[in-house]
């Protein structure tokens, strides 16, 4: 289906494709368009109106606060933060070190969540989603949230190469029932460091992830 899309338009007939992803999207067109609730709010070349999307998408560097749209759900989560290993609060990492993820749930009244499903989702600058890490995939059974729960969500290594990433939420029961989800809470840098310790610095140009590997001959 893309490829029938890139012939048609080398034929300079108008395509109108409309996509969150935004990879796919910088690929294929080179002109976009940026809608908010039906209204334009950006329009021109692909890589500028996509730009504008990433810096209308970042709410905060290390910390989210819930909007008082989201405090009038009777689940919802209040607060966020990113830490780095040490407990400090963070928005840069530095390649190949690990990350905390420290965000408290409020049940209002008497709402609760049986059997916990969290999501914590993480979004490259492209709009790509990177992974999606719950508990539940983890063989982490949570106990029923009440009243306000405090979690943490350690992730002692992120392999991930140096760029800009955001952190969304999902906050559901392993009935599937949605409570809330955040496309967007959270953001973080990585940033170049000589994560094997041979004297090379781990950087974009090596793609979106780094894997440790061994040589022989």
């Amino acid at each position: 289906c893309l490829g029938k899309m890139e012939e048609v338009g080398r034929e300079g007939r108008t395509v109108l494709f409309v996509s969150h992803n935004l990879g796919v999207l910088r690929s294929l067109c080179n002109q976009a368009v940026l809608l908010d609730k039906g209204q334009i709010i950006a329009s021109g070349l692909a890589d500028e109106v996509v730009a504008r999307y990433h810096s209308s998408m970042v709410t905060s560097s290390a910390v989210y606060e819930a909007p008082q749209a989201s405090r009038q759900q009777p689940v919802f989560i209040e607060r966020a933060e990113i830490r780095d290993l040490r407990g400090n609060r963070v928005d840069e990492i530095p390649c190949g070190e690990g990350l905390r993820v420290v965000f408290a749930v409020q049940c209002v009244g008497n709402a609760r969540i049986d059997r916990p499903w969290i999501g914590v989702r993480i979004i490259n600058a492209n709009g790509d989603l990177v992974s999606h890490i719950a508990n539940r995939e983890a063989g982490c059974e949570l106990p029923p949230f009440a009243g306000q729960k405090t979690l943490t969500c350690e992730l002692p290594q992120l392999n991930l190469l140096p760029g800009d990433y955001r952190i969304g939420f999902v906050l559901a029961n392993v009935e599937n029932h949605l409570y809330q989800t955040i496309e967007s809470a959270l953001s973080f840098s990585i940033t170049p460091a000589d994560t094997f310790k041979s004297g090379f610095l781990q950087t974009s140009r090596h793609g979106q992830i780094f894997l440790e590997s061994r040589w022989c001959s």
